[in-house]
């Protein structure tokens, strides 16, 4: 990569570094500091350098490879959560040892840096390193199952309560406390398993009474997911179809407005 492609590359990665992720809560991201100043070259860096390009580090080399690999991948992927996997390179440089660690944002000198290995939330953070971060996609809540069916049986009343237990005790493992935890999961998620639950546990007695198993339960779901899935691949055209098939208004609507189309077009060839 040249200079100047380098450089260009660079404020691409930036510029999408510092979009907004469109995230539904406040954005918990600082804003990047500003690029560092390139260090001046000493003779030992110069060194070091035309001995990478003598062994093919600037590209060819097992380092360069390595390092142009993880720099394509932070310029074609870079977001503001992003991630790269083995982002720490390990190598000799000028007959010194050096860790090159890629890192999601520009860093200036000085700038307190943590360096974990994994993807950990803040309890483990502190347990292993004595530190946690304001904002931790890793965060996981325990949610505990005895609770959450208190809360169901304050809400529902007991024989409520005891009915919907039973019946996802009867199709799954949901409830039990050697299965799947239930989780609260950043900014504002639940994990899969307290998702069902809930569905369940939180049911209108009718709609429970047309369950016969637990895929009778999550066909509503299953059902929104392969709209949704379907949407995004037609084109506004096909959207527009599966509308109208599915809301007889709407299909008067369009076909109302198909016939006025016609109609404007006929005029205007007259």
């Amino acid at each position: 990569i040249s200079g100047s492609g380098r450089a260009a590359s660079a404020v691409v990665a930036t510029q999408t570094l510092d979009r907004d992720p469109g995230d539904d809560g406040n954005d918990p991201w600082p804003p990047p500091p500003p690029s560092p100043p390139p260090p001046p070259p000493c003779s030992k860096e110069t060194a070091a350098a035309a001995s990478r390009v003598e062994a093919g580090g600037s590209g060819s080399g097992v380092l360069g490879g390595r390092w142009g690999l993880l720099e394509a991948s932070a310029i074609n992927h870079g977001s503001r959560n992003l991630r790269l996997d083995i982002g720490i390179c390990a190598g000799e440089r000028g007959g010194c040892e050096v860790l090159d660690i890629v890192a999601a944002q520009p860093l200036t000198k000085g700038a307190e840096v943590f360096n974990t290995y994994g993807e950990h939330g803040n309890s483990e953070l502190v347990n292993k390193y004595g530190f946690a971060l304001p904002y931790n996609p890793f965060n996981e809540l325990l949610v505990d199952k005895g609770a959450v069916m208190a809360a169901v049986e304050t809400v529902m009343g007991h024989r409520e309560a005891k009915k919907r237990a039973r019946f996802l005790e009867q199709y799954s493992d949901l409830l039990s406390a050697d299965e799947e935890p239930f989780l609260l999961l950043p900014p504002r998620h639940v994990n899969t398993a307290l998702f069902v639950a809930l569905w369940v546990l939180a049911a209108e007695g009718r709609r429970m009474e047309q369950w016969a198993s637990l895929e009778d339960a999550l066909k509503p779901l299953r059902t929104a997911w392969h709209l949704q899935r379907d949407e995004k691949q037609q084109q506004p055209y096909q959207r527009l179809a599966a509308v109208a098939e599915a809301a007889p208004e709407a299909k008067t609507a369009v076909a109302t407005g198909g016939d006025a189309g016609k109609g404007e077009a006929k005029g205007k060839k007259r």
